[in-house]
């Protein structure tokens, strides 16, 4: 090995050293960089939080500003009444030193202000849990609902299946009873011409003599007759 491809080798690797020192360094900035995020992310959060607590208590002494400027103007009318009347003088100086103090009382007591709010928010949660409770007796009623909705709807499939099946009966009873009428036409008409059928039957001549199979189709012709017993001897039916 050359001293050039030598010393290009050193400076490579210097190089390799110095990208895996790089990177570790860039891995553990990252790790850090990450590790305050989380930290941010909370005090973002923590922070939020105080600011509602803030705007509450300036809320509150926007408030407390307005009874002290309520009683400033009193205090201002009092002063220009007080050239009038020194006694009613007296009076609305007391009253206004009340309010200075009430005032104060609020300011200081801010201790009584953050009890003030954890009650509000034992209150709220309360409520909540409350909504929660009321959710659930709402999905409660809605499942009891979607329950009658279903009964009332396999109710309909049943009324319509049996109107279906009513339709259908109704249909073969009216078939039924055609075929009826029509059979006891038929029968009238074999009573009337039935004459000699019995001794035109018993005379013909038994050509099978129950041989019943043939060399080709269509050769012999068979049929069912029913015997039917009437009153005035028996006839021979056949469909």
């Amino acid at each position: 090995m050359t001293g050039g491809a030598f010393r290009n080798s050193s400076n490579l690797l210097s190089r390799r050293r110095e990208i895996e020192e790089f990177e570790k360094t860039v891995k553990q900035l990252k790790m850090e960089m990450d590790e305050l995020e989380a930290k941010s992310d909370v005090l973002r959060k923590e922070r939020a939080g105080y600011y509602d607590k803030v705007e509450k208590l300036k809320k509150q002494l926007q408030e407390a500003y307005v009874v002290q400027n309520t009683a400033k103007m009193k205090a201002d009318q009092a002063q220009s009444k007080m050239r009038a009347s020194e006694n009613m003088r007296e009076d609305i100086q007391r009253e206004s030193e009340e309010l200075d103090g009430q005032i104060t009382d609020i300011v200081d007591n801010q201790e009584s202000i953050t009890v003030e709010l954890d009650t509000s928010e034992k209150l709220e949660k309360e409520l909540n849990e409350q909504i929660d409770v009321e959710q659930k007796e709402l999905d409660s009623q809605r499942e009891t609902e979607a329950d009658r909705q279903k009964n009332l709807e396999e109710r309909h499939l049943v009324c319509a299946s049996l109107e279906q099946k009513y339709t259908f009966v109704m249909e073969n009873v009216n078939r039924i009873r055609e075929e009826v009428t029509k059979f006891e036409e038929e029968l009238r008409a074999l009573k009337e011409n039935k004459g000699g059928t019995s001794k035109e039957i018993q005379e013909k001549e038994n050509l099978l003599k129950r041989d019943f199979s043939a060399e080709q189709p269509l050769r012999k012709f068979l049929t069912d007759i029913t015997e039917v017993q009437c009153a005035d001897g028996k006839l021979y039916v056949s469909p």
